[in-house]
């Protein structure tokens, strides 16, 4: 059996023969979140600023799991590669001009001890086991919605401080990115296919310990990076007083946080160990964003870790939400 590199090294030499030569085609290790290693074929138009990638993964476990020969894993690459190659160059000059960026710079959560690497080469805000890194939606007729993430060399090239780009990012975010609080359930239906709906910001009654609707979840508008919504400026307790209850607060992924009554009556060690058996098995590696169970008081007004990864009770520390 071919091994990830080889199968690569065919899919790309299979690609430029049916896309008849015409294109640069390299094979790209590209690292994402948390690390996670991805292995990619770019395809370039020398006449073109704008080369897709099409990451050939799943596809190399659908040929060792023999859910797809070779000839239709790279037939499926080409068609994906070819379908999304702009036509034009697209104009990407506005890039350049702190001014023409500024109200749409937004921030996401990702686990800081996961990303050291990607950490040194962007700017960042640090919260304890967490940071926010920066980014610049992006979103085109020919290719359709991505993002730009905001390195140091943007910074430099613009002229800003840390401090602007996050009093920008602060400012844009939760206008962009609105906030929603989905009851478990109705996510659920979602997943069954019913249809996405729309949800309000705040919990619309009480949360009760034990009831069914007692586990909520916050996430953003576009379901993407929607973790971050704990960071919003006083959005936690906005949601701990519609609760009216204290909270527990689990990192389900970069996606999304669960929330729930915290009463003094649940095991705060069980629902950490949950939370690290679901990141095993049921969260994709680059997807994870924290093994800690946390914990928001409303009148301190504070999150902090209720358990650390690892650790016992109460070994955590307190994480300030304001910037």
């Amino acid at each position: 059996m071919m091994t990830k590199e080889e199968f690569a090294k065919e899919m790309s030499e299979k690609m430029n023969e049916a896309l008849g030569g015409k294109y640069e085609v390299s094979i790209q290790h590209v690292t994402k979140n948390n690390g996670v290693e991805r292995t990619g074929i770019m395809v370039k138009d020398p006449d073109n600023n704008i080369a897709p990638t099409i990451y050939v993964d799943s596809l190399y476990d659908d040929f060792v799991e023999g859910r797809k020969t070779f000839n239709e894993a790279a037939a499926s690459a080409t068609y994906n590669v070819h379908a999304g190659m702009p036509k034009q160059k697209i104009d990407m000059s506005f890039f350049t001009e702190w001014d023409n960026v500024k109200d749409k710079i937004c921030f996401k959560l990702v686990n800081a001890q996961r990303n050291e690497r990607m950490l040194a080469d962007v700017p960042h805000e640090t919260c304890g086991e967490l940071a926010l890194t920066f980014f610049y939606p992006f979103e085109n007729e020919e290719i359709g919605k991505g993002s730009i993430m905001i390195r140091n060399e943007h910074c430099e090239r613009w002229g800003v401080t840390s401090d602007e780009l996050i009093e920008a990012a602060v400012e844009n975010t939760p206008r962009l990115y609105l906030p929603e609080c989905q009851p478990m359930e109705s996510v659920l239906g979602e997943m069954l296919g019913q249809g996405k709906q729309d949800y309000p910001e705040l919990p619309e009654k009480p949360l009760e310990a034990g009831s069914p609707s007692s586990m909520m979840i916050l996430t953003n508008s576009d379901r993407t990076f929607g973790a971050s919504v704990i960071m919003y400026k006083d959005y936690l307790q906005r949601v701990a007083e519609a609760a009216q209850c204290d909270l527990y607060v689990i990192p389900s992924s970069v996606h999304e946080c669960l929330i729930m009554p915290k009463t003094g009556e649940e095991d705060p060690e069980r629902l950490a160990k949950i939370i690290g058996e679901v990141n095993d098995n049921n969260v994709d590696p680059q997807d994870v964003l924290s093994g800690n169970l946390y914990a928001y008081d409303r009148q301190s007004q504070t999150l902090s870790v209720a358990v650390a990864e690892g650790q016992g009770y109460g070994q955590g520390e307190g994480m300030e939400l304001s910037m």
